[in-house]
């Protein structure tokens, strides 16, 4: 290795660690944070209706909670006319909240899901999800609530009349 290169490599080397001596600079790249989804994985220990009164309250409940007993039987009662079981309904109903309160509506979780129990006819196992989007999608066009479960009550979840 000639004696100029080697000059050259000391020099970079030096310089390299000199700047050793000041803090590092982070490099700062903004990122947008979504909202923390809300999801109750499949075998999770909480009861659907427990999660979705704690979602609702803020806090801890337990399984004797009204607001639980009111949940559980809103669930039971919606897995029987829909073809989701109460942990989907739950999930569902969550993401529906959080959908609306992006729009700046707020709904009660068990007031929309009473609407649509109102839409599911005894002994008719509809799609819980299908009748959300269809919702949503009203939703999202600017229809306002009522507007929207009415239209669903015209036409079905899937957007024929009748």
């Amino acid at each position: 290795m000639s004696h100029g290169v080697s000059r050259a490599m000391l020099a970079l080397i030096s310089g390299g660690l000199a700047a050793c001596d000041e803090p590092p600079v982070a490099e700062t790249v903004p990122v947008q944070r979504q909202a923390e989804a809300h999801w109750q994985a499949y075998g999770a220990d909480r009861p659907a209706g427990e999660w979705l009164a704690m979602l609702e309250t803020g806090h801890e409940v337990g399984p004797q909670d009204a607001r639980v007993r009111d949940y559980d039987a809103l669930l039971t009662h919606a897995a029987s006319r829909f073809t989701e079981s109460p942990r989907m309904i739950a999930n569902r109903l969550v993401q529906a909240q959080d959908t609306l309160q992006a729009m700046g509506e707020a709904h009660g979780m068990d007031d929309l899901l009473n609407d649509f129990l109102a839409l599911a006819p005894r002994g008719d196992h509809l799609s819980f999800a299908t009748l959300l989007h269809h919702y949503l999608n009203l939703r999202r066009q600017g229809v306002d609530h009522g507007s929207a479960v009415a239209e669903l009550r015209r036409t079905g979840p899937g957007g024929v009349a009748q």
